[in-house]
């Protein structure tokens, strides 16, 4: 069962707070989100499925699997693997703030759009199995406190320039992979990081439209999440489901409209 609810916009639950100042700008506000879906189907921790076998759970034990004989410096019975599967848990929740502002205006021989997008996570968590302790996700890798957005883009005649720039703020290692450690929750992050995508277009014709960019325009590196951290992706040594593990490229385009 899912449940959502939105909190002091106008217009009644899951309105929003919209006004027009001479017509060129807006903005729109959510004072407050939340949501929770019960039973969500979510990734079991690594951490979790360790500590539940460790303090005598046999059936996360399955999710370990051990050396069946020594390699290089790993001892026979070590660990080589844990299968995270995905089940149904105890509810997943988030809350917190969105804000977007945005202006629409003509500037010069051209017209100018743009929008602000930010959010604040107040709240986030899962619970793993029901009847679990809640594992905490606010302002961790993947669920960053604060994350923003900013679209620009300029058109004039049959040109165009636009850019996005990403902002995600600095985030944590997981808190249960910490403690394992004896380290407090947080104590462990990588930092903030801005990712600027560019293009220009082109139009010909009504129909045509020739397109270049640069996505990672200042080839902004991803933070080092290794093998063997939480939320490391294989092959990438960071979290490439967030940050951008390929850097700066170049893309060429042709669009047609029928």
């Amino acid at each position: 069962m899912a449940r959502s609810l939105v909190l002091g916009a106008t217009g009644g639950i899951g309105g929003a707070l919209v006004a027009a100042f001479r017509g060129m700008a807006s903005y729109a506000a959510k004072p407050l989100s939340a949501g929770k879906i019960d039973d969500a189907i979510v990734l079991t921790p690594r951490q979790f499925i360790l500590d539940q076998c460790y303090s005598g759970d046999a059936f996360f034990c399955q999710f370990v699997d051990r050396r069946e004989r020594a390699t290089g410096l790993n001892s026979a019975g070590s660990i080589e693997f844990i299968d995270a599967d995905q089940r149904n848990s105890g509810g997943l929740v988030t809350e917190g703030i969105d804000l977007t502002f945005g202006i629409d205006t003509k500037i010069g021989p051209g017209e100018l759009k743009s929008q602000l997008t930010w959010t604040h996570l107040l709240k986030g968590y899962t619970v793993p199995t029901p009847g679990a302790d809640r594992d905490q996700t606010k302002g961790e890798i993947g669920s960053a406190t604060d994350r923003a957005l900013l679209a620009l883009g300029y058109s004039w005649g049959n040109f165009g320039i636009a850019s996005s720039t990403t902002y995600i703020g600095a985030s944590a290692l997981d808190d249960q992979f910490l403690a394992s450690f004896g380290l407090p929750a947080g104590s462990v992050k990588v930092g903030e990081k801005f990712y600027t995508d560019l293009q220009l277009s082109y139009s010909p014709t009504k129909s045509t439209e020739v397109y270049m960019g640069l996505q990672n325009a200042f080839d902004t590196k991803a933070p080092p999440v290794i093998s063997g951290l939480p939320f490391n992706v294989t092959g990438t040594e960071t979290d490439a489901g967030t940050y951008d593990a390929i850097g700066r490229r170049w893309y060429l385009g042709l669009r047609v409209r029928l």
